[in-house]
C-alpha cells in the first residue's frame, strides 16, 4: 500500500460522516428549523432563514469528507474551490444585508 492512500473502510467512515452532516443540513433546510446544543449557551434553536443558512453551511461542510474518493491530483483544486465556496456562503449573505 502506498503512503497516503486510505483503505476502503476508512473511506467508508468518511462517507458516513459526510452523510450525517448532509442529512442534518437537508433537514434544516426543508424544515426551516434546527435545534442544537452549545457549550456556553446550552440548547439553541434556529428558525427560518437562520436555520436555512445553517443547513446550507452544513451541507457544504458535509461535502468535504467526500474528497477521499477523488484521484490524488484533484484533491488540491477541489479543496481550493470548496474553501472559496465556504467563505462565499458564509460572508456574502452577511455583506448583502
Amino acid at each position: 500500500m502506498n503512503r497516503g492512500t486510505l483503505k476502503f473502510s476508512e473511506k467508508l467512515l468518511f462517507s458516513l460522516i459526510a452523510a450525517t452532516f448532509i442529512f442534518l443540513g437537508v433537514m434544516a433546510v426543508i424544515n426551516e428549523f434546527h435545534t442544537g446544543s452549545t457549550k456556553r449557551s446550552g440548547i439553541v434553536t434556529l428558525v427560518g432563514a437562520d436555520a436555512v443558512s445553517f443547513g446550507r453551511v452544513c451541507i457544504l461542510l458535509g461535502s468535504l469528507p467526500l474528497v477521499v474518493w477523488l484521484p490524488r491530483r484533484w484533491v488540491l483544486p477541489v479543496s481550493c474551490v470548496w474553501g472559496v465556496a465556504l467563505l462565499a456562503l458564509i460572508f456574502v449573505p452577511l455583506y448583502l444585508r
